[in-house]
């Protein structure tokens, strides 16, 4: 069930949109289980932190989930039950390439006056 912010492939009135998906039952028990898994050692380090000489942030997230169906009688009526579960440590908000002053050049202070400028950067004028 959606109530709102939902994509124009379910139309642009307002409201809510509610989507039921069935599917037909087997005499036959189906299932799967699967696991997503993203951590440290996969992952490509921000190039503004590694630039910085700064480390990686932690990073581990597991998406897993398990589906089963089958029949409860014979021909008449069957199930279908699943579960997914995320589990994520994520310190990229904690550092990142503005928290940790990447983007600030060394040298710089809040006295950003031309002279001051010129000396720290070594320029021989600012237009």
């Amino acid at each position: 069930m959606q109530t709102s912010l939902y994509d124009a492939t379910f139309g642009r009135a307002g409201g809510g949109d509610i989507q039921i998906v069935t599917k037909s039952g087997t005499n036959d028990f189906h299932g799967v289980a699967y696991e997503y898994f993203g951590n440290d050692a996969l992952n490509a380090n921000n190039p503004f932190l590694k630039a910085a000489g700064a480390c990686r942030p932690v990073l581990q997230r597991n998406t897993f989930g398990v589906t089963i169906g089958g029949p409860i009688r014979k021909n008449k009526s069957f199930f279908f039950v699943s579960y997914q579960g995320t589990r994520e440590r994520n310190g990229a908000s904690r550092l990142n390439s503005i928290s940790s002053n990447v983007l600030v050049a060394a040298g710089l202070t809040n006295d950003r006056s031309e002279q001051t400028l010129r000396a720290t950067f070594g320029l021989p004028a600012i237009n």
